[in-house]
């Protein structure tokens, strides 16, 4: 049991760094060496996080939630922090993807696999 916590953590890290990577790409304006440092610092992580999180929860909810949580997730830095505003149909957007990654995750078998994070 402690062991799939331990994946979900690992799912959320992942989530968080991807958030973080591509969300470099617009913090900084000019192309510098440092804004790719980081950009790919923070995706090699994030990769690393969900190859690790995917040893124990299947890859297509893992791949599911790292996706659609960070795209949403990623979409809420542009308006709240980039100042970008959606249109209706994106926030529409949006709001169904959510809706789809809840729906995955409560569809997800309950079943524990034997391998460990």
């Amino acid at each position: 049991m402690k062991t799939k916590w331990v994946c979900w953590g690992f799912l959320t890290l992942a989530i968080v760094t991807e958030v973080a990577g591509t969300s470099m790409m617009s913090v900084f304006s000019e192309d510098n060496w440092l804004k790719y440092l980081m950009l790919y610092a923070f995706i090699g992580t994030s990769y690393y996080f969900l190859a690790k999180a995917a040893k124990r929860i299947p890859i297509g909810i893992a791949y599911a939630l790292w996706e659609g949580l960070g795209i949403s997730l990623i979409a809420l830095v542009g308006i709240f922090w980039l100042g970008q505003i959606p249109s209706l149909l994106t926030a529409i957007g949006l709001m169904l993807a959510i809706v789809g990654i809840v729906m995955v995750t409560l569809g997800e078998e309950q079943s524990e696999a034997s391998a460990s994070c």
